[in-house]
């Protein structure tokens, strides 16, 4: 009496490997994509939670409240590279950064890899009034992918309120 073997040929676990790898190669384009759209959306809400709270603490505290891009959590860079992280503080004197620590509201780290964000040229911060204001121009804080894609627009008006867009697919991410 013979028994019959359960199991896999080398030849059936070859191909089921070999289509495997294939369907593998098809699907990895489509999980960037994913994650992609996953690192964008997440930059969006805590910016856009954190210019909240600079224009809501603005009103409430009844002082300016500056946000700023920061590489370290207590000063404002000179620039207007958001990438590396941000900070909301209070600033009744209308300084370039915080005066100490302890006026710092808030401070976000970086986001890491694949997504730079980058604000209006020449327009380093943004300063709530204690009306709820940003004076001056809108400001324009662009996500833009590893590639130079554009990903999506913040917009902050004079009046204090953000928006965002989504850009068509394929639009370059320049200034």
């Amino acid at each position: 009496m013979r028994r019959n073997a359960d199991g896999f040929t080398l030849v059936e676990l070859v191909a089921t490997v070999a289509v495997l790898a294939i369907l593998l190669s098809l699907a990895t384009p489509a999980f960037g994509r994913i994650a992609e759209h996953s690192r964008k959306t997440s930059a969006l809400h805590r910016l856009t939670s954190s210019l909240a709270l600079a224009r809501i603490s603005a009103v409430r505290l009844g002082i300016p409240i500056t946000a700023c891009p920061s590489h370290d959590g207590r000063s404002c860079r000179g620039d207007s590279d958001w990438s590396e992280g941000w900070i909301v503080y209070a600033d009744p004197q209308r300084t370039s950064s915080p005066l100490d620590d302890s006026k710092v509201l808030e401070a976000s780290d970086g986001l890491g890899s694949g997504i730079a964000v980058l604000g209006t040229v020449g327009r380093q911060r943004l300063r709530f009034s204690p009306h709820g204001w940003s004076a001056g121009y809108n400001q324009t804080v662009r996500l833009c992918s590893s590639d130079g894609r554009l990903l999506a627009r913040l917009i902050v008006n004079n009046a204090g309120r953000t928006r965002t867009e989504t850009p068509p697919e394929g639009t370059p991410c320049s200034v």
